[in-house]
């Protein structure tokens, strides 16, 4: 009986001592703290990207430049021959918040959000996305582009 009760201590013994040593062995990895240098006097100049608002650059003469939809496909190639004859395939964005798009014979007013990026037709809402001069239109399904005009 003091054989097994002997055996049990030092298993017990040998568990306990498992417990307390081999944490400290555990490789541990820490995040580096990152510490950048302070600059006390900075004479470097730094340039200023002036960076215009949406409402103050979406203003302006677009000209549709494709046309994609389920069962049409136009590139600004196909397109190309119809602006050379002169029909009217594009749109206008005033300061005031209004646009006018003009398709062959065609006038439609809308209305222009900024702030949401949706023209509006009669209550029907559009997205739309801009970026470098390209004004892409999306109704479902279709999407039109429009390159702004040069000034």
């Amino acid at each position: 009986m003091r054989k097994k009760l002997l055996i049990l201590f030092l298993l017990a013994a040998l568990l306990v001592a498992l417990i307390l040593i081999i944490p400290r062995f555990i490789p541990r990895t820490e995040e580096p703290v990152l510490v950048l240098p302070v600059k006390e006097d900075s004479t470097e100049e730094t340039e200023e990207v002036p960076v215009l608002s949406l409402q103050e650059e979406l203003p302006g003469e677009y000209i549709l430049t494709a046309l994609f939809s389920d069962e049409l496909r136009l590139s600004e190639t196909d397109l190309a021959g119809l602006h050379e004859r002169g029909i009217p395939l594009g749109l206008t964005i005033r300061d005031d918040g209004t646009a006018y798009l003009s398709i062959f014979d065609a006038q439609a007013g809308l209305e222009v959000n900024t702030d949401a990026m949706y023209l509006f037709y009669y209550g029907q809402s559009y997205p739309f996305f801009y970026e470098n001069g390209i004004l892409t239109v999306w109704d479902s399904g279709n999407r039109a582009v429009f390159k702004k005009a040069p000034d």
